[in-house]
């Protein structure tokens, strides 16, 4: 959570950064050059961060979608490995598989969609 708001931050930063930059262009007798040097220094460092944070970010969430899948996996194995041999007789044999691997598909599609969406969120 940390991670995203720093590299959401920008968004936040540059309005206020834009409205004293135009407070400081209308008014140039009561602003000095260099208060717009530090209002755009500011807006770059701020755009700036955002690359390495956005690295950070998708690392941190690939991580704990792979997690998520390992933990569902092995849970799921468990708890199919706990059921009666009379539920395997109804089903075929390829029916059960077929339709976990369908839903983890699911889930993985889910998951890139969303780190996809962060990745063409960069600057």
């Amino acid at each position: 959570m940390l991670l995203y708001m720093i590299k959401h931050s920008p968004e936040w930063i540059r309005p206020l950064v834009i409205a004293n930059v135009i407070e400081i262009i209308s008014n140039p007798k009561n602003h000095s050059l260099s208060e717009l040097w530090l209002n755009g220094a500011i807006l770059a460092v701020s755009v700036l961060q955002n690359i390495p944070n956005h690295d950070l970010l998708i690392k941190y969430m690939s991580i704990a979608t792979r997690k998520m899948e390992s933990n569902l996996r092995s849970l799921l194995t468990r708890q199919l490995q706990h059921l009666e041999i009379g539920f395997y007789k109804d089903k075929s044999t390829g029916v059960l598989p077929n339709e976990l691997l369908r839903d983890f598909e699911q889930i993985q599609v889910l998951t890139n969609h969303r780190k996809l969406e962060y990745s063409l969120k960069v600057v």
